[in-house]
């Protein structure tokens, strides 16, 4: 690491213990770019340390920032973190959780996993989904297919619609492209990103 890039470090290390969760934001997103960016072992091993630090920020939305960005830097000794930060009593970082906690953990995750696709928040059921549908594939329709019968709001359904038709079913596509008309972006945006995902998987099979 050079001097110059040390003391940026150094710099944002001293922000991730500001009283401003602005600040402690921000430091942690511009370490996470700059391992990113670099690939610097150095560096990403720094970013890991803060982010463990503000795992247990007072603000939510800090926590779910640190819990995402060791779901893309962390490592096995991240794992107690993860699955701890799945019964936090903030959706957002639930949601982040689990999705880390895929990506991480894997095959140790999947009772937990399918515990959140019953959350009592949409978008984690929805996280959830994704998360059970990475970590086993198309083995995850057999959860789903018997939840998605009584699931009732669009923005989990998302999720749901998302991993049948990622694994062929043709209802499921239709009902995400009608989705991803809805007037509520809450339940657009996802549904869209969900169908584009589906139709490159489905360019790439052909």
């Amino acid at each position: 690491m050079t001097l110059e890039r040390r003391d940026q470090v150094y710099s944002l290390l001293l922000n991730i213990a500001s009283r401003d969760w602005c600040q402690r934001q921000d430091a942690l997103e511009d370490l996470w770019k700059m391992a990113v960016d670099t690939g610097a072992r150095d560096i990403r091993a720094a970013v890991r340390v803060a982010a463990r630090a503000l795992v247990n920020d007072p603000e939510a939305v800090v926590r779910s920032d640190a819990i995402d960005t060791l779901g893309d830097l962390g490592g096995p000794g991240d794992h107690r973190i993860l699955m701890s930060a799945t019964y936090d009593p903030e959706w957002v970082v639930r949601s982040s959780a689990v999705s880390a906690a895929a990506e991480i953990i894997g095959a140790r995750a999947v009772p937990r996993i399918r515990e959140l696709l019953r959350d009592r928040n949409a978008v984690v059921r929805r996280s959830a989904a994704v998360a059970l549908f990475e970590v086993v594939g198309c083995s995850a329709e057999e959860d789903l297919s018997r939840l998605l019968k009584s699931e009732r709001n669009k923005i989990a359904r998302v999720g749901f619609l998302y991993v049948a038709a990622m694994c062929g079913r043709a209802r499921a596509r239709e009902e995400l492209e009608v989705l991803a008309k809805d007037p509520n972006m809450r339940v657009q945006s996802p549904a869209r990103s969900s169908l584009d995902e589906v139709r490159g998987a489905t360019l790439k099979s052909s």
